[in-house]
C-alpha cells in the first residue's frame, strides 16, 4: 500500500513545485532526426536584410525523434525522445530526416534564433512569445492535415519576423500578396493571427510553453515543453509498477 501513496505525494510534487526543482532548460546540446509530418510550399513576400521579393518555402509541422543520448537532469526533461515542431527561419537547412545537431536548447522567452538563411536573428521578447505560445496553445490541435499544417507554419513565420499579426502588406517585414493567395493556408492562417490580436490585453487563449532549438547551420525550431501532469503521470505508474517489477 505504501508504494501507491508515495506514487501520489511523488506526483502532487511534480505538478506543483515543478518550477522550483526542475531546472530551466538554458543551455545544453540535442541531436535529433525529423521527418515532414504534414506540410508543404508556402507562399510569401519579404523586405528583410537576406531578401527582397516574393519567396516560396516549404514548411509545416515536423516530427523529431532524439538521437543522441539523455545526459541527465534538466535539457533531457524538456526535450522528450519524441516531439513536434516548426521552423522559425527561412532559407535554412534542416536534414531529412538526417542527424541534425542543436547546440542551444533554451525557454523560448528571451532567445534569439542563429543568424542564418535569409531571415536574420529573430528575438521573442514578451510580446512575440506570448503570441506563438498561443498559436501552439490554441490553433495546433487545428492543423491536422497538409494544408492546416502550411497554415499553422505562416502564421508562426508572421509572428517571428513582423508585428502586426496580419498578411496584409506591402511595406511591412513578412507579408502575403494578392497573387500568393492560398485558399485554406493564407486565409487560415489570417483568421488565427486576427484571434491571437483581439485577445491581447485579455490573455482568454491557451498557451503552450515553448523551446528554441537553435544552431548556426542548421533550421532554428520551436517545440513545446513537455506538460508537467504528463511526467507526474509517469511516475505514477512507474510506482504502481515497481513493486510488481521487483517481486518478478
Amino acid at each position: 500500500m505504501r508504494a501507491p501513496v508515495l506514487a501520489l505525494v511523488l506526483s502532487v510534487l511534480v505538478v506543483f513545485a515543478w518550477p522550483q526543482f526542475l531546472p530551466t532548460a538554458q543551455a545544453g546540446t540535442i541531436s535529433a532526426n525529423y521527418l515532414p509530418l504534414m506540410g508543404g510550399d508556402i507562399h510569401f513576400t519579404t523586405n528583410l536584410p537576406g531578401h527582397i521579393g516574393a519567396k516560396t518555402s516549404r514548411g509545416g509541422i515536423l516530427f523529431g525523434f532524439r538521437d543522441d543520448l539523455p545526459a541527465g537532469f534538466g535539457v533531457d526533461n524538456k526535450v522528450p525522445s519524441f516531439f513536434l515542431a516548426s521552423c522559425v527561419e527561412i532559407g535554412e537547412a534542416i536534414q531529412l530526416p538526417a542527424n541534425n545537431d542543436h547546440l542551444s536548447v533554451s525557454n523560448l522567452l528571451g532567445s534569439s534564433t542563429v543568424l542564418g538563411g535569409i531571415s536574420g536573428p529573430v528575438f521573442f521578447d514578451a510580446t512575440r512569445t506570448t503570441r506563438a505560445e498561443k498559436l501552439w496553445g490554441t490553433f495546433l490541435a487545428s492543423a491536422t492535415n497538409a494544408t492546416t499544417a502550411r497554415a499553422f507554419q505562416l502564421a508562426l513565420w508572421e509572428i517571428g519576423f513582423d508585428t502586426d499579426l496580419t498578411l496584409a502588406g506591402p511595406n511591412t517585414p513578412f507579408f502575403v500578396d494578392v497573387g500568393q493567395f492560398q485558399a485554406g493556408i493564407t486565409d487560415l492562417a489570417e483568421t488565427w493571427l486576427a484571434a491571437i490580436l483581439a485577445d491581447e490585453g485579455q490573455n482568454q487563449m491557451a498557451r503552450t510553453r515553448l523551446l528554441l532549438l537553435s544552431s548556426p547551420g542548421v533550421q532554428d525550431l520551436v517545440t513545446p515543453i513537455p506538460e508537467p501532469a504528463s511526467l507526474a503521470l509517469l511516475v505514477f505508474v512507474g510506482m504502481l509498477m515497481w513493486p510488481r517489477r521487483r517481486r518478478g
